[in-house]
């Protein structure tokens, strides 16, 4: 069953079947049954809880915030700056136009950011969290995560687990965290700073799409001349963490 919202309007789809009138208009929300529901937003500011099973959300045009709770949801938060939470399940979650907030939740999710400046985070579970277009800021939680800042100045905080980052095109900041993690940096134009002072092993690449021509890019390295970590074809300028401190990092 699909589920139309005009305006701004609440659907919960939990308990019994039941027919819910919203003035100006009368919405029949159907409940909780053994199967998850397709809902669809309208313009307007919509609030959309889903069940604990496999739901499919459109939330629109529009201010919206969307709660899946449980199951494998698929979530997309179409225009407008949106807060979408996948909860527990392994979920599809999908930001549109607009600066969004974009929560994974827990499970195996991928959450993916569209145009705007996003915030999203992977949470709980093993994740791919991709930022998109725009500045955006991507958290990876626990695990074992895939993250991927895309096109903008993005800040990348990977979270505990092992885990692998690309800093895409942009002026990225990198906070590994704790864990071997696989930071792959992406030259040309793009200057990254990545912040690794966790005392674990990571492994920099830096890495070009088009593989032809020079690089201008530099990545700016934080941490101890000491350290294990190995960096493969950057070129690097190594900042001490007292003086990545002083600069604000």
């Amino acid at each position: 069953m699909t589920i139309s919202l005009p305006l701004r309007r609440t659907v919960c789809a939990l308990g019994a079947a039941v027919a819910l009138t919203l003035a100006p208009t009368a919405v029949d929300a159907l409940a909780s049954s053994p199967v998850g529901r397709s809902v669809n937003g309208h313009a307007g500011r919509d609030h959309i809880v889903g069940t604990n099973h496999a739901d499919h959300i459109q939330a629109r045009a529009g201010r919206d915030t969307v709660k899946a709770r449980g199951g494998a949801d698929d979530i997309n938060g179409g225009g407008g700056p949106d807060k979408l939470t996948g909860d527990g399940g392994n979920d599809r979650v999908m930001t549109g136009a607009g600066n969004d907030v974009a929560d994974g939740g827990t499970g195996d999710d991928e959450v993916i950011g569209q145009n705007g400046d996003d915030f999203l985070n992977g949470a709980g579970g093993h994740d791919h969290v991709s930022g998109g277009a725009g500045n955006d800021t991507v958290y990876g939680g626990d695990d074992k995560d895939e993250l991927d800042g895309g096109d903008g100045d993005d800040v990348i905080d990977a979270g505990d687990g092992d885990d692998q980052i690309t800093g895409d095109e942009g002026n990225d900041l990198i906070y590994p965290g704790p864990g071997a993690d696989l930071v792959y940096a992406e030259e040309g134009e793009s200057n990254h700073i990545v912040v690794a002072d966790d005392g674990v092993q990571d492994d920099i690449w830096c890495v070009r799409k088009d593989m032809i021509g020079t690089s201008s890019g530099l990545v700016t390295y934080v941490g101890s001349r000491d350290r294990t970590d190995s960096l493969h074809g950057c070129r690097v300028e190594v900042v001490s963490r007292a003086t990545a401190r002083a600069l604000g990092l």
